[in-house]
């Protein structure tokens, strides 16, 4: 499975991938927080031959900013987590991350999984309807 990392914030969404695994090249891209940067981020994921069903997109819980995306990655068939923002925090510290820049946040959102995945809220549409 294929992670995607994603730090969301009000008008934008920063996304960094590992397309062919950790032993390939980083990729990462800017896009807006809005429909139209949701289609461009599932446009970006084809070009890079990623499986969008065999996808991973790991997010922090941001106020209700995050909360779009998820429905939109989720009915595009990826697998979607929510974190824990002082979860993933946390693991950035412990591996010396201590930058919160935009591009690094979504890498660390992108490794984080690899050690804390029991952590994270797998995103259940259903449920989440429930909730709100």
């Amino acid at each position: 499975m294929i992670t995607l990392g994603i730090d969301v914030s009000k008008a934008k969404i920063d996304c960094c991938i590992f397309p062919s695994g950790l032993t390939g090249k980083r990729k990462t891209k800017r896009f807006d927080n809005a429909q139209s940067g949701f289609v461009k981020l599932v446009k970006w994921l084809t070009v890079l031959d990623v499986n969008l069903s065999d996808t991973r997109a790991v997010m922090e819980a941001t106020s209700v900013y995050h909360e779009n995306l998820a429905h939109f990655l989720y009915d595009m068939e990826l697998t979607i987590c929510i974190a824990n923002p002082a979860r993933v925090r946390a693991f950035a510290k412990g591996l010396s991350m201590l930058n919160k820049t935009d591009p690094i946040y979504c890498f660390t959102l992108q490794s984080c999984k690899i050690f804390i995945i029991s952590q994270f809220f797998i995103y259940n549409i259903r449920m989440f309807n429930h909730i709100v």
